[in-house]
């Protein structure tokens, strides 16, 4: 009789078979994803634009969180400085409108502006990452100014060289790394693998 048992197996560095294999468990909200596929790639976008793609990125109404209808208000309210960047990317022009907007918020308006350049960063992707760095599970750090330079430093670097590097699509590969990172917050992942606090890898 064989019996099943859980483990992580690392068999090479093949990043095609993981992308298939993890995102074939990617569960999308088939009433949202719409609001993010059919804006991400336009050359330039409206008022309108930008709502529904924080709406997905939000995975809810941000309407009923007054602090994120708040820093979406205030991100439409630059919409000709955003229709610029999209065609002429500065960071310091970026830097210096939209400082104020929190971290996860501030990369993904990043990647709303150049998509194929910054990728999409949360908790999850984040766990991902450093898993796969150091086989060990580790929290997302929670002050401001550590995430974006994590973000920059190391997970953006990261991404796009594996993209590069096997060829694969950015919405398909940040799936992979996203579902993977949600598996690991479980107490599944847990068993097998020893948490340990940020800073601390």
């Amino acid at each position: 009789m064989s019996l099943p048992y859980l483990q992580f197996a690392y068999p090479n560095d093949d990043y095609k078979t993981f992308v298939q294999f993890w995102r074939s468990m990617y569960r999308p909200n088939a009433e949202t994803l719409p609001l993010y596929l059919d804006n991400i790639d336009k050359q330039r976008f409206t008022r309108k634009d930008i709502g529904e793609l924080y709406r997905w990125k939000n995975s809810r109404p941000y309407e009923n969180n007054p602090n994120k209808r708040v820093s979406v208000e205030r991100i439409q309210a630059e919409l000709p400085m955003i229709n610029r960047l999209k065609q002429q990317f500065v960071m310091r022009a970026f830097e210096e409108t939209f400082a104020g907007i929190s971290p996860i918020w501030q990369i993904f308006l990043l990647h709303i502006i150049q998509p194929d350049v910054y990728p999409i960063f949360d908790q999850h992707v984040h766990r991902t990452h450093l898993f796969l760095v150091h086989q060990r599970i580790v929290a997302l750090p929670t002050y401001g100014k550590t995430k974006l330079d994590y973000y920059h430093v190391h997970y953006q670097p990261y991404f796009n060289e594996v993209r590069r590097r096997h060829k694969l699509d950015r919405f398909e590969l940040d799936n992979a790394l996203w579902t993977l990172g949600q598996f690991l917050k479980t107490r599944f992942a847990a068993a097998i693998v020893s948490p340990v606090e940020a800073g601390t890898s």
